[in-house]
């Protein structure tokens, strides 16, 4: 779906899911953990087995939306 640079910080992966929500990964960072957390927290859950956040449908574009204006969108 999408990829976002943060500079000094790392790259974050989104991937849409068959359901229509949105998977949110990044490596083990406090620095990216620190941006992609509160965009994610109340727009969906942390899952824990994957090391990724599932951001509900209705509110993927708003984080994608402020993902990018955090980060530099790569794809």
């Amino acid at each position: 779906m999408a990829i976002f640079v943060f500079d000094g910080k790392g790259v974050v992966e989104t991937r849409e899911l068959p359901s229509g929500d949105m998977a949110v990964r990044h490596p083990i960072s406090d620095g990216l953990r620190d941006i992609v957390e509160p965009i994610c927290r109340g727009r969906g859950h942390w899952k824990a087995e994957f090391n990724n956040w599932i951001v509900f449908r209705q509110f993927v574009g708003a984080v994608l939306n402020d993902l990018e204006m955090r980060g530099r969108r790569m794809a």
